[in-house]
């Protein structure tokens, strides 16, 4: 029991610096005994991947497609645009899990004839064209590129993520990531993503009233003390980054380094018996000291920024657009 409490302990560690989960209907206990006969196992996995995992992806994939194909044929059914909405948000994320580790299997020329043949079986039965029509003019026509292309897409997306959170390392053969993916200039630049990491010692209070109840005490804040204004939220029209805001601070899980450093700085402001509250006012409806915040705010955009660049973490869509464009060029080149 010992050595399983250790065994217990060592994988919660590991839950926690990685932020990650265990699944405990996918864990098995092996007894090693003198009397005990271990089963033998066809596939073997390692977090998830089997050793013919491309094989298996297909597989799984031709399923998914026979399944979706009962609701068209190739002269009745859906519509060709839906059909590759389906093929776009149910098929392919299926095929690439984990493809950071077994993506240079998906650049080899069988692996790329079989993920090739998935495709073609999808654009043709969107377009209804014949069999003999070739692949690459249908992927062309409708804006299609190839399978291996999206698999090392999503590799590079995850690899960009580990990075962020430091845990990338270099020299490694999947590591070694396409020269003109690989070497983007945005892969380096600093994010705000973080692993997650857990606030429960909150000592700040934040409200967010309703706009009637606002409207109810619109020339009263509830409590006494100073009062601080900051560019808040947008019209009527929707709830602004405001409320946003607000709601990141009140959550308890974190995944982006800004919000983590707001909250660690609030909660230091509620030390030698400060209370600290946080109140979200409607944008816009001529409350005064947010409407002067919101001079403010414009009056600061028209001036650069100071400090030390670069002034906040880059925005993950940043890099996805440009694995995206790589995307696109390689299918150009092609």
């Amino acid at each position: 029991m010992d050595a399983m409490q250790l065994a217990l302990r060592k994988v919660e560690r590991w839950c926690c610096s990685t932020g990650l989960s265990v699944n405990p209907d996918k864990v098995e206990m092996v007894i090693f005994s003198r009397n005990y006969k271990l089963d033998a196992y066809r596939a073997p996995k390692l977090s998830g991947v089997a050793l013919q995992h491309l094989t298996a992806q297909c597989d799984k994939f031709l399923v998914a497609l026979w399944t979706c194909r009962r609701a068209f044929g190739s002269t009745w059914g859906l519509s060709p645009w839906i059909i590759l909405w389906l093929y776009r948000a149910v098929l392919v994320p299926r095929l690439p899990y984990n493809a950071l580790v077994w993506w240079p299997r998906a650049e080899l020329a069988g692996a790329r004839a079989a993920l090739e043949k998935l495709r073609g079986q999808v654009l043709r039965g969107a377009t209804g064209a014949y069999r003999t029509t070739t692949t690459k003019a249908l992927g062309i026509l409708v804006k299609l590129e190839p399978l291996h292309l999206t698999i090392v897409g999503m590799a590079a997306k995850a690899a960009h993520r580990l990075n962020a959170y430091g845990q990338w390392t270099q020299g490694m053969r999947h590591t070694r990531l396409p020269g003109g993916v690989g070497l983007l200039p945005e892969f380096s630049i600093k994010t705000e993503m973080m692993i997650p990491r857990y606030f429960f010692g909150r000592k700040y209070g934040v409200v967010i009233p309703t706009r009637e109840e606002w409207k109810a005490r619109r020339d009263s804040l509830p409590g006494t003390g100073d009062v601080w204004y900051t560019d808040g939220s947008m019209a009527e029209t929707g709830t602004g980054s405001g409320q946003a805001a607000l709601r990141a601070l009140m959550a308890h899980r974190t995944t982006s380094r800004l919000v983590w450093e707001c909250k660690v700085v609030v909660n230091q402001l509620t030390a030698h018996n400060n209370k600290v509250r946080l109140l979200w006012v409607p944008g816009h409806t001529g409350i005064r000291g947010n409407e002067i915040a919101d001079r403010l705010a414009a009056l600061g955009t028209k001036h650069p920024p100071i400090g030390p660049e670069p002034y906040r973490g880059a925005a993950r869509c940043l890099l996805t657009g440009e694995i995206r464009g790589w995307v696109e060029r390689e299918n150009t080149k092609e």
